[in-house]
Protein backbone atom coordinates (compact mmCIF):
# COMPACT_ATOMS: atom_id res chain seq x y z
CA UNK A 1 0.00 0.00 0.00
CA UNK A 2 1.33 3.31 -0.73
CA UNK A 3 1.95 6.32 1.40
CA UNK A 4 -0.81 8.12 0.09
CA UNK A 5 -3.31 5.33 1.07
CA UNK A 6 -1.49 4.70 4.39
CA UNK A 7 -2.07 8.28 5.10
CA UNK A 8 -5.67 7.62 4.72
CA UNK A 9 -6.22 5.18 7.12
CA UNK A 10 -3.87 7.29 9.66
CA UNK A 11 -6.52 10.04 9.23
CA UNK A 12 -8.68 7.40 10.20
CA UNK A 13 -7.10 6.37 13.39
CA UNK A 14 -7.13 10.09 14.59
CA UNK A 15 -10.53 10.42 13.86
CA UNK A 16 -11.16 6.65 15.58
CA UNK A 17 -8.92 7.77 19.09
CA UNK A 18 -11.12 11.29 19.31
CA UNK A 19 -14.70 9.49 19.12
CA UNK A 20 -13.58 6.88 21.27
CA UNK A 21 -12.00 9.65 23.89
CA UNK A 22 -15.49 10.62 23.79
CA UNK A 23 -17.70 7.59 24.11
CA UNK A 24 -18.51 7.96 27.64
CA UNK A 25 -20.29 11.17 26.42
CA UNK A 26 -22.07 10.22 23.00
CA UNK A 27 -22.60 6.24 24.42
CA UNK A 28 -26.26 6.59 23.37
CA UNK A 29 -26.04 8.30 20.18
CA UNK A 30 -26.82 5.76 17.68
CA UNK A 31 -26.70 8.36 14.48
CA UNK A 32 -23.03 9.17 15.75
CA UNK A 33 -22.00 5.69 15.83
CA UNK A 34 -23.59 4.57 13.04
CA UNK A 35 -21.00 7.22 11.35
CA UNK A 36 -18.17 5.92 13.01
CA UNK A 37 -19.22 2.39 12.19
CA UNK A 38 -19.26 3.94 8.32
CA UNK A 39 -15.71 4.83 8.71
CA UNK A 40 -14.25 1.48 10.96
CA UNK A 41 -15.90 -0.69 8.09
CA UNK A 42 -14.05 0.91 5.40
CA UNK A 43 -11.09 0.85 6.97
CA UNK A 44 -10.68 -2.95 7.92
CA UNK A 45 -12.19 -3.70 4.36
CA UNK A 46 -9.39 -1.47 3.14
CA UNK A 47 -6.88 -3.91 5.61
CA UNK A 48 -8.43 -7.51 5.01
CA UNK A 49 -7.85 -6.12 0.89
CA UNK A 50 -4.31 -5.31 1.78
CA UNK A 51 -4.32 -8.95 3.32
CA UNK A 52 -5.14 -10.50 -0.38
CA UNK A 53 -2.83 -7.59 -2.28
CA UNK A 54 0.19 -8.87 -0.33
CA UNK A 55 -0.83 -12.97 -0.20
CA UNK A 56 -1.16 -13.09 -3.64
CA UNK A 57 1.30 -15.32 -5.70
CA UNK A 58 1.79 -17.08 -8.92
CA UNK A 59 -0.13 -19.97 -9.26
CA UNK A 60 -3.86 -19.61 -7.17
CA UNK A 61 -6.94 -20.01 -9.13
CA UNK A 62 -8.06 -16.65 -10.61
CA UNK A 63 -11.37 -17.80 -11.31
CA UNK A 64 -12.17 -18.68 -7.62
CA UNK A 65 -10.38 -16.32 -5.72
CA UNK A 66 -11.71 -13.28 -7.73
CA UNK A 67 -15.23 -14.58 -6.55
CA UNK A 68 -13.18 -15.32 -3.16
CA UNK A 69 -12.18 -11.35 -2.96
CA UNK A 70 -15.64 -10.33 -3.49
CA UNK A 71 -17.41 -12.30 -0.85
CA UNK A 72 -14.89 -12.18 1.38
CA UNK A 73 -15.02 -8.04 1.11
CA UNK A 74 -18.24 -8.04 1.75
CA UNK A 75 -18.67 -10.78 4.66
CA UNK A 76 -16.06 -8.80 6.88
CA UNK A 77 -17.98 -5.60 6.41
CA UNK A 78 -21.11 -7.43 7.86
CA UNK A 79 -18.63 -9.01 10.47
CA UNK A 80 -17.63 -6.10 11.48
CA UNK A 81 -21.28 -4.02 11.79
CA UNK A 82 -22.30 -6.86 13.54
CA UNK A 83 -19.65 -6.92 16.00
CA UNK A 84 -20.73 -3.21 16.87
CA UNK A 85 -24.46 -4.60 16.94
CA UNK A 86 -23.58 -7.60 19.29
CA UNK A 87 -21.36 -5.25 21.92
CA UNK A 88 -24.17 -2.71 22.18
CA UNK A 89 -25.86 -3.07 25.62
CA UNK A 90 -29.28 -3.34 23.99
CA UNK A 91 -28.91 -6.18 21.75
CA UNK A 92 -25.37 -7.55 23.66
CA UNK A 93 -25.12 -11.12 22.95
CA UNK A 94 -22.04 -12.65 23.85
CA UNK A 95 -22.01 -16.31 22.11
CA UNK A 96 -22.85 -14.89 18.49
CA UNK A 97 -20.21 -12.56 19.10
CA UNK A 98 -18.32 -15.28 19.43
CA UNK A 99 -19.61 -16.99 16.45
CA UNK A 100 -18.69 -14.38 13.81
CA UNK A 101 -15.21 -12.99 15.47
CA UNK A 102 -13.42 -13.41 11.85
CA UNK A 103 -10.72 -11.10 10.23
CA UNK A 104 -10.70 -10.78 6.07
CA UNK A 105 -8.10 -13.59 6.45
CA UNK A 106 -10.22 -15.65 7.64
CA UNK A 107 -13.45 -15.45 5.26
CA UNK A 108 -10.66 -15.79 2.05
CA UNK A 109 -7.78 -18.61 3.38
CA UNK A 110 -8.05 -21.95 3.50
CA UNK A 111 -10.11 -25.08 2.03
CA UNK A 112 -13.25 -24.01 0.14
CA UNK A 113 -15.31 -26.28 2.20
CA UNK A 114 -13.71 -23.84 4.73
CA UNK A 115 -14.30 -20.78 3.58
CA UNK A 116 -17.85 -21.33 2.32
CA UNK A 117 -18.96 -22.61 6.01
CA UNK A 118 -17.18 -19.50 7.71
CA UNK A 119 -19.00 -17.38 4.69
CA UNK A 120 -22.07 -19.29 5.43
CA UNK A 121 -22.02 -18.60 9.17
CA UNK A 122 -21.56 -14.51 8.93
CA UNK A 123 -24.62 -14.90 6.08
CA UNK A 124 -26.94 -16.33 7.54
CA UNK A 125 -26.58 -14.83 11.38
CA UNK A 126 -26.77 -11.71 9.06
CA UNK A 127 -29.83 -12.18 7.63
CA UNK A 128 -31.66 -13.20 11.00
CA UNK A 129 -30.36 -10.04 12.38
CA UNK A 130 -30.73 -7.13 9.09
CA UNK A 131 -34.24 -6.10 10.02
CA UNK A 132 -33.27 -4.80 13.51
CA UNK A 133 -30.04 -3.62 12.79
CA UNK A 134 -31.92 -1.07 9.69
CA UNK A 135 -34.60 -0.26 12.42
CA UNK A 136 -31.28 0.38 14.45
CA UNK A 137 -29.69 3.35 12.34
CA UNK A 138 -26.66 0.49 11.53
CA UNK A 139 -25.82 1.33 8.00
CA UNK A 140 -26.78 -1.42 6.49
CA UNK A 141 -29.70 -2.76 3.51
CA UNK A 142 -31.60 -5.46 3.06
CA UNK A 143 -29.63 -5.15 -0.69
CA UNK A 144 -26.56 -6.62 1.39
CA UNK A 145 -27.92 -9.10 2.60
CA UNK A 146 -29.01 -10.43 -1.18
CA UNK A 147 -25.55 -9.28 -2.63
CA UNK A 148 -24.04 -11.72 0.03
CA UNK A 149 -25.64 -14.69 -0.53
CA UNK A 150 -25.23 -14.54 -3.91
CA UNK A 151 -21.34 -13.76 -3.95
CA UNK A 152 -20.88 -16.96 -1.66
CA UNK A 153 -23.59 -18.75 -4.06
CA UNK A 154 -20.81 -17.27 -6.90
CA UNK A 155 -17.60 -18.49 -5.24
CA UNK A 156 -19.15 -21.82 -4.59
CA UNK A 157 -20.32 -22.40 -8.37
CA UNK A 158 -16.55 -20.78 -9.91
CA UNK A 159 -14.33 -23.50 -11.52
CA UNK A 160 -11.00 -23.25 -10.32
CA UNK A 161 -9.03 -22.85 -12.87
CA UNK A 162 -4.68 -22.27 -11.97
CA UNK A 163 -3.79 -19.12 -13.43
CA UNK A 164 -1.56 -15.67 -12.65
CA UNK A 165 -2.42 -14.65 -8.55
CA UNK A 166 -1.03 -11.33 -10.08
CA UNK A 167 -5.06 -10.80 -11.62
CA UNK A 168 -6.14 -11.30 -7.61
CA UNK A 169 -3.56 -8.97 -6.31
CA UNK A 170 -4.05 -6.13 -9.33
CA UNK A 171 -7.64 -6.58 -7.92
CA UNK A 172 -7.13 -6.32 -4.77
CA UNK A 173 -5.46 -3.25 -5.11
CA UNK A 174 -7.79 -1.45 -7.03
CA UNK A 175 -10.47 -2.03 -4.83
CA UNK A 176 -8.34 -0.57 -1.97
CA UNK A 177 -8.05 2.61 -4.21
CA UNK A 178 -11.90 2.80 -4.59
CA UNK A 179 -12.42 2.33 -0.49
CA UNK A 180 -9.96 5.18 0.01
CA UNK A 181 -11.70 7.37 -2.12
CA UNK A 182 -14.63 6.93 -0.86
CA UNK A 183 -12.78 7.29 2.64
CA UNK A 184 -11.45 10.95 1.20
CA UNK A 185 -14.61 11.63 -0.57
CA UNK A 186 -17.48 10.51 1.10
CA UNK A 187 -17.33 9.06 4.97
CA UNK A 188 -14.66 11.98 6.18
CA UNK A 189 -16.95 14.72 5.22
CA UNK A 190 -19.94 13.14 6.80
CA UNK A 191 -18.56 12.73 10.16
CA UNK A 192 -17.34 16.22 9.93
CA UNK A 193 -20.53 17.58 8.87
CA UNK A 194 -22.36 15.66 11.46
CA UNK A 195 -20.12 16.58 14.19
CA UNK A 196 -20.79 20.47 13.12
CA UNK A 197 -24.28 20.52 15.05
CA UNK A 198 -21.67 19.94 18.27
CA UNK A 199 -19.51 23.03 17.88
CA UNK A 200 -21.41 25.35 20.18
CA UNK A 201 -22.25 23.18 22.85
CA UNK A 202 -18.81 20.30 22.71
CA UNK A 203 -16.31 22.47 20.89
CA UNK A 204 -13.73 21.10 21.90
CA UNK A 205 -15.05 17.93 20.54
CA UNK A 206 -15.75 19.43 17.35
CA UNK A 207 -12.09 21.24 17.03
CA UNK A 208 -10.28 17.74 17.86
CA UNK A 209 -12.40 16.03 14.82
CA UNK A 210 -11.99 19.03 12.24
CA UNK A 211 -7.73 18.47 13.08
CA UNK A 212 -8.44 14.65 13.14
CA UNK A 213 -10.12 14.50 9.89
CA UNK A 214 -7.49 17.64 8.27
CA UNK A 215 -7.12 16.66 4.69
CA UNK A 216 -3.36 16.75 4.53
CA UNK A 217 -1.17 13.50 3.69
CA UNK A 218 1.47 12.01 1.42
CA UNK A 219 0.40 11.50 -2.17
CA UNK A 220 2.42 10.23 -5.13
CA UNK A 221 3.07 12.23 -8.56
CA UNK A 222 4.29 11.47 -11.28
CA UNK A 223 8.00 12.37 -12.90
CA UNK A 224 7.97 13.79 -16.31
CA UNK A 225 11.38 14.89 -16.76
CA UNK A 226 14.70 13.86 -15.62
CA UNK A 227 18.08 15.85 -16.27
CA UNK A 228 21.66 14.39 -16.21
CA UNK A 229 24.30 16.61 -17.13
CA UNK A 230 27.93 15.79 -17.51
CA UNK A 231 31.47 17.26 -18.27
CA UNK A 232 31.68 16.89 -21.78
CA UNK A 233 35.36 15.38 -22.93
CA UNK A 234 35.44 13.29 -19.23
CA UNK A 235 31.73 12.20 -18.55
CA UNK A 236 32.12 13.49 -14.62
CA UNK A 237 28.70 14.31 -13.94
CA UNK A 238 28.40 18.16 -13.68
CA UNK A 239 26.80 19.29 -9.99
CA UNK A 240 25.14 22.42 -8.39
CA UNK A 241 24.30 23.89 -12.31
CA UNK A 242 21.24 25.98 -12.90
CA UNK A 243 19.09 25.15 -14.63
CA UNK A 244 15.49 26.77 -16.41
CA UNK A 245 12.99 25.13 -18.36
CA UNK A 246 10.79 26.98 -20.07
CA UNK A 247 7.43 26.60 -21.89
CA UNK A 248 5.69 27.91 -24.65
CA UNK A 249 4.28 30.26 -22.91
CA UNK A 250 7.33 31.55 -21.09
CA UNK A 251 6.53 29.54 -17.87
CA UNK A 252 9.68 28.78 -16.09
CA UNK A 253 10.61 25.87 -13.97
CA UNK A 254 13.63 26.43 -11.81
CA UNK A 255 16.09 23.87 -10.77
CA UNK A 256 19.81 22.79 -9.60
CA UNK A 257 21.37 19.86 -10.73
CA UNK A 258 21.91 17.55 -7.55
CA UNK A 259 25.44 15.82 -6.12
CA UNK A 260 24.74 13.17 -9.19
CA UNK A 261 24.44 16.07 -12.00
CA UNK A 262 20.17 15.66 -11.53
CA UNK A 263 17.43 17.80 -11.93
CA UNK A 264 13.76 16.35 -12.01
CA UNK A 265 10.36 18.15 -12.83
CA UNK A 266 7.01 16.72 -12.06
CA UNK A 267 3.50 17.44 -13.21
CA UNK A 268 4.52 19.10 -16.69
CA UNK A 269 2.22 19.49 -19.44
CA UNK A 270 2.50 18.53 -23.26
CA UNK A 271 4.33 21.26 -24.60
CA UNK A 272 7.37 22.00 -26.77
CA UNK A 273 9.77 22.98 -23.85
CA UNK A 274 13.40 25.01 -23.79
CA UNK A 275 15.91 23.96 -21.78
CA UNK A 276 18.78 26.64 -20.25
CA UNK A 277 21.87 25.80 -18.17
CA UNK A 278 24.50 27.81 -16.52
CA UNK A 279 27.48 26.73 -14.37
CA UNK A 280 30.82 28.84 -13.14
CA UNK A 281 33.57 27.75 -14.80
CA UNK A 282 31.32 25.90 -18.12
CA UNK A 283 30.05 27.40 -21.06
CA UNK A 284 26.49 28.92 -21.25
CA UNK A 285 24.19 26.04 -22.95
CA UNK A 286 20.69 26.16 -24.64
CA UNK A 287 18.81 23.08 -26.09
CA UNK A 288 15.58 24.40 -27.43
CA UNK A 289 12.92 21.89 -29.47
CA UNK A 290 12.41 19.53 -25.98
CA UNK A 291 8.76 18.01 -27.21
CA UNK A 292 6.89 16.38 -23.84
CA UNK A 293 3.98 14.74 -23.82
CA UNK A 294 2.20 14.57 -20.47
CA UNK A 295 1.74 11.07 -19.14
CA UNK A 296 4.94 9.78 -20.33
CA UNK A 297 8.61 10.18 -18.55
CA UNK A 298 11.25 12.00 -20.38
CA UNK A 299 15.20 11.41 -19.64
CA UNK A 300 17.67 13.53 -21.26
CA UNK A 301 21.20 13.47 -20.75
CA UNK A 302 23.22 16.18 -22.42
CA UNK A 303 27.08 17.47 -21.78
CA UNK A 304 28.42 20.86 -20.97
CA UNK A 305 31.85 21.94 -21.68
CA UNK A 306 34.28 23.39 -19.48
CA UNK A 307 35.33 26.68 -20.41
CA UNK A 308 34.51 31.02 -20.55
CA UNK A 309 31.30 32.52 -22.37
CA UNK A 310 32.59 34.78 -24.99
CA UNK A 311 32.10 38.32 -24.59
CA UNK A 312 28.99 39.47 -26.81
CA UNK A 313 29.24 41.74 -29.41
CA UNK A 314 27.74 42.79 -32.63
CA UNK A 315 30.46 39.91 -34.69
CA UNK A 316 30.39 37.55 -31.78
CA UNK A 317 27.12 35.09 -31.52
CA UNK A 318 26.45 33.13 -28.80
CA UNK A 319 27.20 29.99 -28.46
CA UNK A 320 25.86 26.29 -27.03
CA UNK A 321 22.47 26.75 -28.64
CA UNK A 322 21.40 23.40 -29.61
CA UNK A 323 18.49 21.66 -30.84
CA UNK A 324 16.92 18.30 -28.90
CA UNK A 325 16.69 16.37 -31.93
CA UNK A 326 19.79 17.07 -33.49
CA UNK A 327 22.34 17.58 -31.14
CA UNK A 328 25.01 14.72 -30.93
CA UNK A 329 25.56 15.44 -26.99
CA UNK A 330 21.62 15.25 -25.54
CA UNK A 331 20.62 11.85 -25.57
CA UNK A 332 16.90 11.41 -24.81
CA UNK A 333 14.72 8.44 -23.92
CA UNK A 334 10.94 8.77 -23.32
CA UNK A 335 9.02 5.77 -21.78
CA UNK A 336 5.67 5.40 -20.10
CA UNK A 337 5.11 6.82 -17.14
CA UNK A 338 3.84 3.85 -15.03
CA UNK A 339 6.31 2.51 -12.95
CA UNK A 340 7.88 6.40 -11.83
CA UNK A 341 6.70 7.99 -9.04
CA UNK A 342 7.85 10.87 -6.24
CA UNK A 343 6.09 11.65 -3.24
CA UNK A 344 5.27 14.97 -2.87
CA UNK A 345 3.39 16.67 0.34
CA UNK A 346 -0.26 17.92 -0.46
CA UNK A 347 -3.83 18.90 0.12
CA UNK A 348 -5.50 15.90 -0.31
CA UNK A 349 -8.91 17.10 -2.56
CA UNK A 350 -12.38 16.19 -0.90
Amino acid sequence: MDAGKLAILKRAAKGEAVLVTYNGVFTLNVNMNGKRTEINNRVLLIKGYDVIAKGAVAGLTNTKDLNCLIMGGQGITLVSQMIEYYKAPATANPTKLGQISFSLTDLTKGATGDITDKNTIVSNMFHSCVADMILKFYPVTTLMDTNYSTAITNYNNAVPGFGNGEVVREAANAQIAIECKTLTNANFPSMKNFVFGYKEGNAMFYSQIEIAYKSASTTARKKCIELHVAESTTGIDVTEYDVLLVGSDGTPYKRIGNKKGLSLWNSLKTDVYTMILKRAGYIDKTIIGIGYTAGKFMKIDTTMVIGVNPVMSDKVEKVAVVTAATDKDTKITEVDNADNEEEEETEEKL
